[in-house]
């Protein structure tokens, strides 16, 4: 094991240093120098000011008090920027000037760090040593004598060549501790943690990476090293850090179980990395047990688990996979109505409350190979189940991150629809156009497949230069839902014309045309049957009511052209609502958050939506802030506050969950 990493020689030349103290500051000039600079009344007002004993995370000599980091910095810089002229008596180095101060160091900061690597006969080892400088003083012939030492704290990663067990040991006194495949990531993350602003000594680390390469199975017949050497060469101002941290758990990850280096042949080591990464990889024994060896086998296995985070997202809105939180005596008294058998009726009572709450289970049966239906949840199966579109998605793809989109399309078509789709349309078209409608009202694959024609339309033909991933953005399905909407109030057979469009420039002529008829018709044929559904739920609304007297105020949307607005103005698709508000099962509106308490960064304004039938009236289906984001833990409870004082049915779904922690919202 090394006791030192970093040539402390060269850096004592290079560097200064200062140890601040109440009544005046010790230099150590890098010319060899030591000289006082005295500040009683400077430092006693900046002590005052800087102070913060109580926000403390590392503690600095300083002989003031306690500092933050920050603060020690404010500290030296605030000092150095006053008028007073701080130079070295010696070599007549001014420390007021930027670039010297650049390389004053306070003592007791980390400054400096540096990787290095030693080979024994049975060990591998990689290091990452980060300085502090620290004073040490003695009494001497002259009095006093002070001296600056460079203090090291080093951390290591130690590979055993003959068991190839991993251990790792951060700084300080820890004990040693192996790790393996299931957390190769973690600790390569936490070994690659910045500890300093300058890094010294990056050649040790390629030096390393081409000597532990030595250990893995395939490199030699791999692309493995050349590819990530390849993003190296082409940020010429970086030392490729962030590819050699994927570099190393590719190898440590193919080290622990050989058999992933089949997956870096075929796919290449990035891929690998994100299956690792995204799929939550296991442990080798658990990889052994799983018998899987090939890649497509090894693939399969790995993404069970990435389906499973993908069958939650799918479920987070899906109000059928929800019991209700909250039910409205309306719902309740359907709820008895339909269960008259009372040995069918199940139920229980929250806090000896007379609403009780009924736990009603429908059991639809979806088509198998879409999004299947089992125990009230939607769950992606194809993708696990059937080996052969497993291989021919896998076959078909060159980027983990490809796969995470396609497999959305199990939403809506079957085993054979995705194939299909596979061989029709461009990769690229698809991993992104997914995006753009994943989170919609379920569509069938007919209307999914003229719905990716007309974005793949409209991006041929208004760019010169085809960037789905940048171009889709700018698709916006106003004309698509506009026109729906339309066809809806005049009573248009949508399958005589609007079902055979299948490019973007088709669907704004036909969009136009509609608005020709629409502008006949008068504002009440228009808006007359919207606004007198929409009459009936006026108690929604928040002004002038007695019995709500929250933050939140509701504005319900009565025109088809307010609700067409609000899609726009929230960039989101609540336009898509408007031939259910047409058809008089939906109800939609603006929230507005007037909390007074309501913290600058959080949203003011949403967009909220329910659900009506005549058997289970209003029921809360979504609230969505702009671009889909969703509200904060302290908005979801003034939400929920507002739907029991209004006795509407919700159910905890996603945008109504408290979280841990905020977390972006899903498409409306």
């Amino acid at each position: 094991m090394k006791n030192k990493i970093i040539n402390l020689e060269s850096i004592i030349k290079e560097y200064s240093f200062i140890n601040t103290g109440l009544e005046e500051d010790r230099y150590f000039c890098s010319c060899g120098e030591q000289f006082l600079s005295s500040h009683e009344e400077e430092v006693m007002e900046l002590s005052e000011t800087l102070a913060k004993p109580e926000s403390i995370s590392r503690t600095v000599k300083t002989g003031l008090d306690d500092y933050d980091d920050i603060y020690q910095d404010m500290y030296k810089d605030i000092k150095l920027a006053m008028d007073k002229k701080i130079d070295c008596p010696h070599c007549k180095k001014d420390y007021n000037d930027p670039d010297v101060s650049r390389k004053l160091i306070l003592v007791g900061d980390y400054f400096i760090s540096a990787y290095d690597f030693l080979e024994t006969e049975s060990d591998l080892i990689f290091y990452y040593a980060k300085a502090c400088p620290s004073i040490l003083s003695r009494i001497g012939e002259e009095g006093k004598e002070f001296k600056v030492e460079i203090d090291e704290s080093i951390k290591y990663i130690r590979f055993e060549k003959e068991t190839k067990k991993l251990m790792y040991q951060d700084f300080g006194d820890t004990p040693e501790v192996e790790f393996d495949l299931d957390e190769v990531i973690k600790y390569v993350d936490k070994f690659f943690i910045k500890e300093t602003d300058k890094v010294i000594d990056f050649m040790k680390l390629h030096m390393y990476l081409n000597r532990l390469a030595n250990f893995v199975s395939d490199t030699k017949n791999s692309n493995i090293v050349s590819e990530f050497l390849e993003f190296i060469r082409s940020a010429p101002n970086e030392v490729g850090v962030p590819y050699i941290k994927k570099m190393l758990s590719v190898f440590f990850g193919i080290i622990k179980y050989s058999n992933l280096s089949t997956v870096a042949l075929t796919k290449g080591s990035q891929f690998l990395y994100d299956l690792m990464l995204e799929c939550d990889i296991p442990s080798s024994k658990e990889m052994e047990e799983s018998g899987a060896t090939s890649p497509v086998k090894i693939f399969n296995f790995l993404v069970t688990k990435y389906i499973n985070k993908l069958n939650e997202e799918v479920n987070e809105n899906n109000r059928e996979a929800h019991d209700f939180a909250y039910k409205s005596k309306k719902r309740i008294e359907f709820e008895k109505e339909k269960n008259k058998d009372e040995s069918d009726l199940k139920y229980e009572v929250v806090d000896e409350d007379v609403d009780a709450s009924y736990l009603i289970r429908s059991n639809k049966n979806y088509k198998s190979g879409k999004v299947i239906k089992s125990g009230g949840k939607y769950q992606v199966m194809d993708a696990v189940e059937d080996g052969t579109i497993s291989k021919f998605i896998y076959n078909h793809i060159t980027k983990f991150s490809q796969y995470k989109q396609i497999i959305k399309y199990f939403k809506f078509y079957d085993k054979q629809g995705v194939i299909n789709l596979l061989q029709k349309y461009d990769l690229e078209l698809l991993t992104h156009a997914i995006d753009a409608f994943y989170f919609r009202s379920r569509m069938e694959p007919k209307e999914l497949d003229r719905v990716i024609q007309i974005i793949d339309s409209f991006i041929q033909e208004r760019f010169m230069f085809v960037d789905y991933k940048k171009n889709i953005q700018n698709f916006s399905f106003v004309e698509y839902d506009d026109a729906r909407m339309m066809m809806e109030i005049m009573k248009f057979d949508p399958k005589k014309h609007f079902n055979k469009i299948k490019t973007y420039d088709d669907l704004v002529e036909y969009h136009d045309k509609l608005i020709t008829f629409y502008k006949v018709k008068t504002e009440i044929e228009k808006s007359g049957a919207i606004e007198k559904f929409i009459s009936k739920f006026l108690y929604l609304e928040t002004k002038g009511e007695d019995e709500y007297n929250g933050p939140l105020e509701i504005d319900l949307h009565k025109t088809p052209g307010r609700i067409m607005k609000e899609g726009v103005e929230m960039r989101h698709s609540a336009s898509e609502y408007a031939p259910n508000v047409a058809q008089g099962n939906y109800i939609l509106g603006s929230l507005y958050d007037r909390d007074p308490n309501r913290p600058k960064k959080e949203l003011e304004r949403f967009t909220i939506g329910f659900t009506y039938d005549n058997k289970n009236g209003v029921e809360f289906d979504q609230v969505k802030g702009f671009g889909n984001e969703q509200g904060s833990n302290r908005f979801k409870k003034l939400v929920m506050e507002y739907l029991t004082e209004k006795d509407i049915s919700y159910m905890a779904v996603k945008d109504l969950k408290l979280d841990d922690e905020h977390k972006e919202g899903e498409e409306l």
